[in-house]
């Protein structure tokens, strides 16, 4: 899951700092818990649902992953 949401900031923020934050919080904002979110956290489906419902909103595409 912590690849995914680093694609979306990637994608939307363009290696710029404050767009970085920016779409941190909004994600936030959708119920993701970013900041808690590791490579070691197991994959959620319902955190994923919303990560996928965010790149769609942000018009970013990532790629498909299991939520096992």
């Amino acid at each position: 899951m912590k690849k995914l949401i680093d694609a979306i900031i990637s994608a939307k923020a363009n290696g710029n700092s404050f767009q970085e934050m920016n779409y941190t919080m909004k994600l936030m904002l959708k119920g993701i818990p970013v900041k808690s979110i590791t490579d070691e956290t197991p994959n959620d489906p319902i955190i994923l649902e919303k990560i996928y419902q965010a790149a769609k909103e942000f018009n970013v595409m990532i790629p498909s992953v299991s939520s096992n």
